[in-house]
This record gives structure tokens, C-alpha cells and sequence, in this order.
């Protein structure tokens, strides 16, 4: 743990060393905030990765640290306008949709979370990872019609990464009970 401490030490003193030799470095900003982020202090991580953006508007992973930094501080508008803004610049950046979507479904927003998932498909249609994602928010819902379309389609597309949506759900009747359809969906034994 202190070596850890030690080397997030050193890489602030130098982060700050060329942010005094070019304050115009987005990078360092990002380092800064970076290093910030993996300390736990969220609000410092906050202000620098702001910095970073305004620097430089056009990187989606700066926009994204920003959104989970701000979210983590309590400033859910800011979060969500970031990752808004992260999924415009890299609508092909899976995580972006994935950790957005998952604000609103922790916040009991499930209509909402998969609105931002139906949106991520429409750019990335056959991305696997979505579709069980979708399925997970379907289920919580109750609808599991339409959560056993989507799971079908995700099999189909990609049936290794079926451990998504059993990792999702935690308790262990329902990991059962998705297993079991899985496996008749694989194996094509659904009516």
C-alpha cells in the first residue's frame, strides 16, 4: 500500500512539474486527476479531469472519467451531461453505454437505463455485451418476453459471454434459473 501511495506521490509532483512548464498540457491535467481518482478523492479527481476537458473537448475518455468522478461526488447532472457528451464522441465505446445506463438502473430508473442501452444498439447493433445488459434491465422489470428476445439474440451473437448477465444478478436462484434457459437456448430446446 505505500509503495502504491509513494508511486501516485511521484506521479503528481511530476504531473504538477509540466503543468508549471506548460499549463496548456491536457494530459497532465488527466494524470492529475487520474492519480486523484485511484487515491479516492473524487472531488480533487473532479476539478482536474474538468480541466482536462477544457483543454482538450474532443476525448471521450476524458469526458468518461469526468462522468464517473462526478458521480461519485455527488454531481449527478454534470456525470450525466459528461457521459453524454463521452457517448457522442465514442459512440462506439461499449463501457461509456454500459456505466451511464447502470446510473439510472442503481437509481431505480430502469425505463431509463434502457433507453440509454436501446440507444447504444442503435449504433452498435450486434454488440453482445449491450443485449445482455438489455436483457438484465428487461428482467428486472418483469418483462420477460421481450428479455428472452434480447438473450436469445445475445447468445446467438456471442453465447461465451453469457457470464455477463449471471454476474449481474447476484443471488443464486436466479443465476440457476438464467443458467438453465441459457442452456435451453443453446442447445435450442425452447418452445
Amino acid at each position: 500500500y505505500k509503495r502504491q501511495i509513494d508511486k501516485f506521490s511521484k506521479a503528481i509532483k511530476h504531473y504538477h512539474t509540466v503543468i508549471k512548464c506548460n499549463s496548456k498540457e491536457d494530459e497532465a491535467w488527466f494524470g492529475l486527476g487520474a492519480c486523484l481518482f485511484n487515491q479516492k478523492k473524487w472531488l480533487e479527481s473532479s476539478h482536474f479531469y474538468t480541466k482536462a476537458t477544457k483543454l482538450q473537448s474532443k476525448n471521450a475518455k476524458y469526458w468518461l472519467s469526468k462522468a464517473k468522478s462526478d458521480y461519485l461526488v455527488g454531481n449527478h447532472v454534470s456525470s450525466l451531461e459528461a457521459y453524454q457528451t463521452a457517448s457522442e464522441l465514442e459512440p462506439s465505446n461499449i463501457n461509456i453505454w454500459l456505466e451511464w445506463s447502470y446510473l439510472f438502473y442503481e437509481e431505480k430508473n430502469i425505463n431509463e437505463a434502457k433507453y440509454i442501452i436501446n440507444n447504444a444498439l442503435e449504433v452498435n447493433p450486434d454488440n453482445p455485451e449491450l443485449l445482455y445488459r438489455k436483457t438484465a434491465y428487461l428482467i428486472a422489470q418483469g418483462d420477460y418476453k421481450e428479455a428472452f428476445s434480447s438473450l436469445e439474440s445475445a447468445i446467438i451473437l456471442d453465447f461465451e459471454k453469457h457470464t455477463l448477465l449471471l454476474e449481474f444478478f447476484t443471488e443464486l436462484s436466479t443465476q440457476k434459473a438464467l443458467m438453465k434457459l441459457i442452456d435451453q437456448l443453446k442447445e435450442g430446446d425452447v418452445q
